[in-house]
């Protein structure tokens, strides 16, 4: 018996002092460590879960879509960016569409002007367009467009 004493007094100890902890963080009704600073917290009981349901109708909406519009290829000259690139939201209305770089047939990155609402295709060649396009939600798409000149 002394060796079980001896063994086994710490551990049996232990044990209750574990069930009283649990019995004050656990008693049920309004006496309870939990129950009680649960009932402080009216924020937690009454959570407003509407700006979540938005949030979900919203993540659903896609993305706006950016295309070259021609079916063929263009000449060289000046052309309005709204003639050449079309930018819909995913309900079909025009995005706003910003041309943010231009590379040149045969040389480097041509200066644009982001406020810019022409450009010019100077010589014959495949001309690579850096477009952003956003929606009125803020969605934002960068794509590179590739536009042939004959």
């Amino acid at each position: 018996m002394d060796f079980l004493v001896k063994h086994f007094g710490m551990v049996v100890l232990y044990a209750a002092c574990a069930v009283v902890v649990l019995g004050l963080v656990f008693l049920p009704g309004q006496s309870g460590l939990l129950n009680h600073i649960g009932s402080t917290m009216s924020g937690w009981r009454a959570t407003d879960t509407s700006g979540y349901t938005v949030y979900v109708s919203e993540s659903q909406k896609g993305y706006p879509v950016v295309e070259y519009s021609r079916a063929d290829a263009l000449t060289t000259g000046t052309y309005s960016i709204s003639d050449i690139i079309t930018a819909k939201d995913c309900n079909g209305y025009d995005a706003r569409l910003v041309v943010l770089g231009m590379t040149l047939p045969g040389s480097g990155e041509a200066v644009i002007d982001r406020s810019a609402v022409e450009l010019a295709f100077p010589v014959r060649g495949m001309y690579t367009l850096r477009v952003e396009a956003r929606d009125s939600s803020q969605r934002t798409v960068i794509k590179k467009l590739t536009i042939p000149v004959n």
